[in-house]
């Protein structure tokens, strides 16, 4: 019970941040990343603050529900197939599967 106390208290004080830097935060930034969005992205800082927040908590949120039985995939458009896989071989695969808590 504590445990859960706790945790929806950290996530009051995010959100409680989060809000914070949306009421200071009202000029437009510019987001680029070329591999996935080709084009610059111009938003309000809040609204950056906020999607980034909202990516990591999903994120998080799903890898903890699977569990570490679960197979994780994700996949991006605009990426040949052979190129993805020559990135994949770059990974050191056992490594990481060592590293799971089993």
């Amino acid at each position: 019970m504590a445990r859960l106390i706790f945790k929806t208290a950290l996530t009051a004080a995010l959100l409680l941040l989060l809000v914070l830097m949306g009421m200071n935060n009202r000029q437009e930034v510019e987001f680029n990343l070329p591999p996935i969005v080709n084009k610059t992205q111009k938003q309000p800082a809040a609204i950056m603050y906020f999607a980034f927040f909202a990516v990591g908590l999903l994120t998080g949120a799903i890898l903890v529900a699977l569990g570490p039985s679960a197979m994780f995939s994700l996949s991006f458009n605009g990426v040949a197939e052979d190129e993805a896989l020559t990135l994949a071989k770059r990974f050191d695969w056992k490594t990481i599967q060592a590293a799971i808590p089993k």
